[in-house]
């Protein structure tokens, strides 16, 4: 009796397959275009009824199955038997899907595709394989802007950006090309300091109607040993409400998905995160460096520059405002957003073998909360001027300002007062010569806590996008 339900079975999985599940279709073919929008996580009436488990495998290579964003995923499809695969068909919420399919090289049965169309909420993945069975995963998706864990969003919010469609400040991305000049090149390799690497504000525009000589444009050799002119395409847009920024070697004359990466990418990401401690309830920007708001804009000429050295590595480099501890000093928010902006590479990029975040100061904590409270966002940290967290940092600062209340050694904040300040330094009873003896730090330290950092921890500052 058992052998007879599981004969009916698989007839009516053969049925549906030669008729393509009720449309008339046949098997799925490997070029293809990718699916069109589904509205409704309901399965379709043309859903098989009668299951049998398939021999076949569906990966999420986004991210977790539970926690996709913005209506996409980067799917891998592996077949293990050649006689499953004549036929198979792939159904979305119970309607057929037909998306690129991309074979995997030296894998044999294994295809990648990236599937958009998903609902908000569940969706139902389930690949049919006629006379073999069936195949089920479960996708859950989540708004681009959020949230996908981090619960209800803070509020008010302001979106700064022109181009936003809606309150989720949601937009389209927009991308810019730049170059290394050759002469620009020659002259940093000949000057090279390993102490001091990098080439900061060398990129120029890169405009593809008008093109350089080809000889005008730096080669370098990745760290698989492919060489490539020295172009990168640089990526922003918005993802939980706030900015992202994506750069990448490119060659703007290929085509790049998370299907076929260009070859020239290692796979390999680099996060950078800037520098201080804020809060915002408007959108900020995306840090450019390893010390950008910890030192002025400049100073990656004499501080060193891992961003251009990482691009002409191979690496894709990556930052978010919300994971900018200058601008937003959310923990959860911060690792939300590098868990989307991941997914968003994985899916235009291609699948990452391993990501490093790099910081300094704010940075530092930056990475140190996220690697602690979400393993698996980094699988190393560069932490540079470290601090271990927020809170044992904010007692320091705030017993640097009581005892330079106690001691007179407040700056003050008119100019006008700056002389009977210095005067009452000279005059005073604890020469500074003394201070690292009483705060523990050198002089420089809590001078700049009271100017920089201990106003705001004062309630009545203006913080960006709040109005009251």
């Amino acid at each position: 009796m058992k052998n007879q339900k599981t004969a009916l079975a698989l007839a009516v999985l053969a049925i549906l397959g030669g008729c393509g599940g009720g449309d008339g279709e046949g098997p799925v073919p490997s070029s293809s275009s990718v699916a069109g929008d589904v509205v409704t996580n309901t399965p379709a009436s043309n859903t098989p009824a009668s299951e049998v488990g398939g021999d076949a495998v569906i990966r999420v290579l986004s991210n977790r199955p539970d926690l996709i964003s913005a209506g996409d995923a980067l799917i891998e499809i592996e077949i293990a038997e050649p006689e499953s695969q004549a036929g198979a068909q792939l159904y979305l919420n119970g309607a057929r899907v037909h998306p690129d399919l991309v074979a995997v090289a030296d894998r044999e049965g294994v295809s990648r595709a990236l599937i958009d169309g998903l609902a908000l909420g569940e969706n139902e993945l389930r690949l049919v394989l006629p006379g073999h069975g069936v195949v089920t995963k479960t996708i859950i998706n989540h708004p681009a802007g959020g949230p996908v864990f981090s619960g209800p969003q803070v509020q008010p919010w302001t979106c700064t950006n022109a181009a936003a469609i809606d309150a989720q400040c949601n937009q389209a991305p927009d991308y810019e090309i730049k170059y290394v000049p050759a002469s620009v090149f020659d002259q940093y390799m000949a000057n090279f300091d390993p102490q001091s690497p990098g080439i900061p504000d060398a990129f120029v525009a890169y405009d593809p109607a008008n093109p350089p000589a080809e000889e005008d444009i730096a080669t370098v050799t990745t760290d698989e040993g492919v060489t490539v002119p020295f172009i990168v395409r640089v990526e922003r847009g918005v993802l939980n409400r706030d900015r992202y920024q994506i750069m990448s070697l490119y060659q703007p004359d290929t085509s790049w998905d998370g299907t076929r990466p260009q070859e020239q990418w290692n796979g390999k990401v680099l996060v950078h995160h800037g520098g201080n401690v804020g809060v915002s309830f408007a959108m900020g920007n995306p840090p450019n460096g390893d010390i950008a708001g910890t030192a002025p804009d400049g100073f990656e000429v004499l501080l060193g520059d891992s961003i251009s050295v990482a691009l002409s590595k191979g690496f894709v480099t990556l930052s978010t405002a919300q994971a900018n501890l200058g601008h937003n000093v959310n923990l959860v928010t911060a690792a939300e957003s590098l868990v989307m902006a991941k997914e968003r590479i994985v899916e235009q990029y291609g699948p990452i073998r391993y990501t490093i975040g790099t910081g300094c100061s704010g940075g530092s904590i930056a990475q140190q909360h996220i690697a602690n409270a979400y393993p698996g966002i980094y699988q190393g940290l560069i932490v540079q001027c470290s601090y271990p967290d927020v809170w044992t940092t904010a007692t320091q600062f705030a017993d640097y300002n009581l005892l330079n209340n106690y001691f007179g050694a407040q700056v003050p904040e008119s100019p006008e007062d700056l002389t009977s300040f210095l005067e009452k330094l000279l005059t005073s009873e604890y020469l500074a010569l003394q201070w690292p003896a009483l705060y523990g730090h050198l002089p420089i330290n809590p001078i700049a806590s009271d100017l920089a950092f201990f106003p705001s921890a004062f309630p009545d500052q203006k913080l960006p996008g709040a109005e009251w």
